[in-house]
């Protein structure tokens, strides 16, 4: 049940207008929230493209109140 929560509510991030997941696009590593795209090649040249939101989240307390505030129950 949690884990289904959480999923869905990702998924509702991934689906916002691209102007609200714009707000934590960055080509700085070290954000602690960041959203962007890649494309990898594969070894068998098929290419990889990913969609991604890396959060740092260790200790919560510390993090959390950089997470995204849309959808409102991300955090």
């Amino acid at each position: 049940m949690v884990l289904d929560n959480a999923l869905e509510t990702a998924f509702r991030f991934f689906n916002l207008p691209m102007n609200e997941k714009a707000k934590y696009m960055s080509n700085d590593v070290h954000k602690p929230v960041r959203y962007g795209t890649s494309i990898k090649d594969g070894e068998d040249k098929i290419q990889f493209w990913r969609v991604f939101l890396k959060l740092y989240a260790h200790p919560l307390n510390e993090w959390i109140g950089q997470w995204p505030s849309n959808p409102p129950d991300y955090k």
